[in-house]
This record gives C-alpha cells, structure tokens and sequence, in this order.
C-alpha cells in the first residue's frame, strides 16, 4: 500500500480511463472538497461535500471530471 495521500485533484476534463477498475489492499476514505466526478464503475456522479469509504477490495473507477475536482484522500493498511 502507498503512503497516504492528503489531497488528489483531477484537472477540468480529466478521464482516468486507461487506468480501469481499481481495488486497493486496505482502507481508503475520500472527501470530495471541490468539483465533481463522476465513476463510471458506479454510474455516479460524486459532488463536493460528499464522503466515501472504500473497504479492501471494493472496485471504483474509472473517473472523469467535466470540470475538475479536489479530494481529500486518506489510505491506510486493513489490519494495524
């Protein structure tokens, strides 16, 4: 698992497409602080002030952003 991250922004126009459904070993927890973003896993369109928490596993992505977007992102390990 990758260090943490504190804050992630997709630039206006964004598409991470070639990157395809992502899963991650532990824990991440997304606030989105700006923008909007819409998974195409999902068919949902995430807005600013929304949360997430993503279990181990769970598949989300690819994105895209018409206008870009500011999360707050934090990753940690399932187990301490």
């Amino acid at each position: 698992m990758s260090k943490p991250e504190l804050e992630f922004q997709l630039p206006a126009g964004h598409r991470q497409l070639a990157q395809g459904v992502s899963r991650h070993d532990g824990w991440e927890e997304v606030c989105l602080l700006d923008g909007a973003m819409h998974d195409l896993t999902l068919d949902r369109t995430f807005t600013a002030g929304m949360y997430a928490c993503r279990p181990p596993g769970m598949p989300h992505g690819p994105w895209t952003s018409q206008n870009g977007v500011t999360m707050l992102v934090l990753t940690y390990p399932d187990q301490p």
